[in-house]
């Protein structure tokens, strides 16, 4: 989600496969419950999952932003949120430089 909106929404829909849309926010969910990237959750921290989870990669959360992705290879899907992640953190600081003081004070 972008600013609380579903940014799937500016793609035009087609006859797809699988609900993507859905998958990525399903993955997204676990990522903001854990505070953890999805990749690997069954495997390194089961005891943080939930019934009706999802399980696959394809969610990052860094330093509290989650972006999720689906619709590619759940490694592709999780390279792409990452980038899109650390991209918004570097808009966020970008824009906090132009402030002699602090963020929180």
């Amino acid at each position: 989600m972008l600013k609380g909106r579903p940014f799937e929404g500016s793609l035009k829909r087609g006859p797809w496969d699988a609900d993507y849309p859905m998958d990525g926010r399903a993955k997204a969910n676990v990522s903001w419950r854990t505070g953890r990237d999805s990749y690997g959750l069954a495997v390194t921290a089961p005891q943080l999952l939930e019934s009706g989870d999802a399980v696959l990669g394809g969610a990052v959360c860094v330093d509290g932003i989650v972006v999720g992705v689906s619709g590619m290879y759940n490694w592709y899907d999780e390279a792409l949120a990452a980038s899109v992640a650390w991209f918004l953190r570097g808009i966020l600081k970008g824009r906090l430089s132009d402030y002699d003081k602090p963020f929180i004070a």
